[in-house]
């Protein structure tokens, strides 16, 4: 492991891990969570990376649910879970271990010695301790394993006694997340909203409702939540909201759309309620219902379509190293796949098409960050080469489109205004005063023509022929340029694009390298192409 990476402080203060203060935002922990994974990732550093991923969904949704992240950690230091983090119960008989944190040393000693006896001494107490309940839990796998599920029956009594005990209640979330069968799922949640508030009720239960939606019957999921809903008492209604935002993330994909909207509705009514971090979630969500309910008939019309539609489906329905990994390998082949892009959207892209781009730039973002991708430097040096080049590359075409221009404005202009002139002249001519009758009309024709007809009437015709000229010339000539200069100078699109201002500029051509990043900075196909970049390997 790094000797710059703080472990001694996971997983019981997260925070300090990450180097972050309370009240972070969420960029942050994503900024501090990419830097970590980028040094351990999950095919080189599996262990490593679990600790570091568990602790980030930890303050994620903590983040999301409006935890007090200080009181948070004040909390559950009292439990030393940095200590105890070996005692999660797998599918093997739990080794009881001499780091155990618990009330007093006697009773990891007796625990080590002989489970059975403190298991009974420890059942028989009167009064319990949270850190009782973790160690009968622990050891309950190990001695009294004619009966089922003790592990988490422990856990439930004592949230019985001790209902807002924060290690307790990461403890059964823990379990829920991975041992409940959402079979059982139904009849432990119901008994939990009936043990513990609901500003923890929907944290701690959040993953089992996202798998119980996913694999049970529509409305199995929704009279369970139902009932859970009648035992809740809050005391804010933010947690609910963020659930619901969550909820409705992955619901998209299979629930009823009057369900779908309802829950829309209730999170949009609590606006005052809605943070920043939160807005984002709610903007996300209804994209999301957008595209499934409008844009996503469309997927047949392409195979970059079609690729989108899996990422976005893996990305709300699939836990997350499935869906980073089902990602990552589509993105990759769009990556490497100009033309596919190229061919699905048009430079000028429609409504539908502008919708889908924006919706898939936010959800690369997010992934580009939790997976610790990123743009692999390019020397200055390099990167100009690269762009003086792409400029060399359009010289051609941008004099044959400047000749082009020059030709159509003069026909536009010069034809016209000798066409005006010349008119009324030629039947006057021969005329005894048509010297005077020439000179009278061709200063009234230039002021007609400069005054009312240029301005008004051609320069609004020249401008747009002009601008359709230039699109064509940028969707057959310039535009496929451009997407493999992205795909060659590893950078984002905005700082690749900058590069092509400065050169054009330097070289001579200023004037139509303007013209063209105007479209290429309003080609949201580009900017797209351009984050599936980091993808590639």
């Amino acid at each position: 492991m790094s000797q710059t990476t703080n472990w001694q402080y996971l997983p019981a203060d997260p925070l300090k891990f990450f180097g972050l203060s309370a009240g972070f935002e969420r960029r942050e922990l994503k900024r501090a969570y990419g830097q970590l994974i980028r040094q351990f990732k999950p095919e080189t550093h599996p262990a490593e990376f679990q600790r570091i991923r568990a602790a980030y969904e930890m303050l994620e949704s903590q983040n999301r649910y409006g935890v007090q992240q200080a009181q948070a950690t004040q909390q559950i230091s009292l439990w030393d879970l940095g200590s105890a983090q070996n005692l999660t119960v797998t599918d093997k008989p739990p080794v009881a271990r001499k780091d155990v944190a618990v009330e007093t040393v006697s009773d990891v000693d007796s625990a080590i010695l002989d489970p059975k006896a403190t298991y009974q001494r420890l059942s028989s107490r009167q009064e319990h301790s949270p850190q009782d309940y973790f160690i009968l839990a622990t050891l309950a796998d190990i001695v009294d394993r004619e009966n089922k599920n003790m592990y988490l029956k422990w856990l439930l009594t004592g949230l019985k006694q001790f209902p807002n005990d924060p290690g307790l209640l990461r403890l059964v979330a823990e379990f829920l997340s991975a041992f409940v069968d959402c079979k059982l799922a139904p009849t432990t949640l119901v008994t939990l909203s009936k043990l513990i508030a609901g500003e923890d009720f929907f944290r701690v239960t959040e993953r089992v409702w996202l798998r119980c939606l996913a694999e049970l019957p529509f409305e199995k999921f929704e009279s369970t939540l139902q009932t859970c809903e009648k035992f809740l008492r809050y005391r804010q209604i933010r947690p609910r909201l963020a659930f619901y935002v969550r909820l409705v993330q992955q619901a998209v994909w299979s629930a009823p759309a009057e369900w779908v909207d309802q829950r829309i509705a209730f999170v949009e009514s609590h606006g005052s309620e809605i943070d920043a971090s939160l807005e984002e979630d709610v903007e996300l969500a209804i994209m999301l219902r957008d595209y499934v309910r409008h844009d996503r008939q469309a997927k047949s019309q392409s195979p970059v379509l079609e690729s989108i539609d899996e990422m976005l489906h893996a990305y709300c329905t699939q836990a997350w190293l499935e869906s980073a990994a089902r990602i990552s390998s589509t993105c990759e082949l769009m990556a490497r796949n100009s033309h596919a892009v190229m061919d699905a959207f048009a430079a000028e892209p429609s409504e539908r098409a502008a919708r889908i781009l924006t919706l898939c730039s936010i959800v690369l973002a997010d992934v580009s960050q939790q997976t610790g991708l990123d743009f692999q430097p390019t020397a200055p040096e390099q990167l100009q080469l690269l762009a003086d080049r792409t400029v060399r590359d359009f010289e051609e075409t941008i004099r044959s489109v400047s000749s082009k221009i020059d030709w159509m404005r003069y026909r536009f202009f010069g034809l016209p205004l000798a066409c005006l002139i010349l008119g009324p002249l030629l039947p006057a001519y021969g005329w005894q005063y048509f010297a005077i009758f020439t000179v009278a009309w061709t200063g009234l024709a230039l002021l007609i023509f400069l005054a009312v007809l240029k301005p008004f009437v051609l320069e609004k015709r020249a401008d747009q022929k002009t601008r359709q000229l230039v699109a064509r010339e940028y969707q057959r000539e310039w535009r496929p340029r451009l997407f493999r200069y992205i795909q060659s100078c590893h950078q984002p699109s905005n700082a690749a694009l900058q590069q092509l201002y400065e050169s054009g500029h330097q070289i001579g051509f200023s004037n139509l390298v303007d013209v063209i990043l105007s479209y290429a900075s309003g080609d949201l196909a580009l900017h797209f192409f351009s984050r599936l970049q980091p993808f590639q390997r």
